[in-house]
């Protein structure tokens, strides 16, 4: 049985997340010269989000169906849900940290005036 028809349902069902991923790469280049360090992280980010969204779709599309025993299908399952969700937090964390570290920087073109 080919693996073609499985894959395009795993398309369908994460193309938001893809389409956040390519949006965060862009937004990340776009704001790169006013605030680098917070569009590096960003960018980190998404290219993981991005990467962890192939690894996975590998692993469960590909892989685990062609794979033998109900014990170890468990298992391996038990642990590709736990790293997959450490690295998830990761990413977040990338982004909140993204976040704090643009708060400070001004991103419109026109000056700061302070009346006093």
């Amino acid at each position: 049985m080919s693996d073609f028809p499985q894959a395009l349902i795993w398309l369908a069902n994460n193309v938001f997340g893809i389409l956040a991923s390519i949006a965060g790469i862009v937004v990340a280049c776009v704001l790169w010269s006013r605030a680098s360090r917070a569009a590096m992280l960003l960018l980190i980010a998404s290219i993981l989000q991005l990467v962890l969204m192939i690894i996975a779709s590998w692993f469960y599309v590909a892989f685990l169906p062609h794979h033998e025993g109900a014990i170890d299908m468990a298992h391996m399952v038990a642990i590709s849900g736990l790293v997959l969700g450490f690295l998830h937090a990761i990413v977040y964390g990338l982004l909140i940290w993204a976040i704090a570290t643009g708060r400070g920087v001004q991103l419109g073109s026109a000056p700061v005036v302070s009346r006093g």
